[in-house]
């Protein structure tokens, strides 16, 4: 994660820095509270944000134990999603589903 920069007011006391793991915890709780998302687009979120690999795999193993991510699941709800494939066809479709982490 990116060290936290020091304040332009040294007077300014910002309290102790955040733990890495809270903070990749916080990350990953506001991605999922918009709606849900798979295992791949959160564990990009989290590499943007510069959490450590090991951090993030434990976390995200974690969140799919506790059924808060599951591919299988969105992926299922995404391929019957009706608009969808009115709107891009099968083959309009791929490209959207891969990027999410779906495979097709």
């Amino acid at each position: 994660m990116k060290p936290r920069e020091e304040p332009l007011d040294p007077e300014l006391d910002l309290g102790p820095e955040a733990d890495p793991e809270s903070v990749a915890r916080k990350i990953l709780l506001d991605q999922l509270t918009t709606r849900a998302r798979t295992r791949a687009e959160l564990a990009t979120k989290l590499a943007q944000r510069d959490v450590p690999d090991p951090l993030a795999t434990r976390l995200l193993d974690r969140f799919e134990e506790l059924g808060l991510i599951d591919d299988a699941g969105f992926c299922a709800r995404l391929d019957r999603a009706a608009p969808t494939r009115q709107r891009l066809g099968q083959e309009g479709a791929g490209p959207r589903v891969a990027h999410q982490g779906c495979a097709r």
